[in-house]
């Protein structure tokens, strides 16, 4: 089984980083800002094993760079790239 390389744009570590400061601020729950954070650079980095089970975007100039993107709960990761 061939593994991929998964790797995160500028972007997509800035929403990561929004989405743990609103569940902290916003929320007052620091210990679910880690937990969900931990969760969706999981699932990222799952997709190292078997990244076509997610859809590739239909726009370019992504969809030439072979972005895809996933539902992790109810967040959406997107920018995310294999290579």
């Amino acid at each position: 089984m061939s593994e991929w390389t998964v790797t995160l744009s500028s972007r997509a570590e800035k929403d990561l980083e929004q989405i743990y400061d609103y569940i902290v601020s916003v929320l007052l729950e620091p210990g679910t800002a880690s937990t969900q954070v931990s969760r969706i650079r999981s699932s990222i980095q799952s997709l190292s094993g078997f990244p076509e089970r997610c859809a590739q975007l239909r726009y370019e100039p992504w969809q030439s760079l072979g972005l895809r993107y996933m539902l992790i709960d109810n967040w959406t990761g997107r920018d995310v790239s294999m290579t």
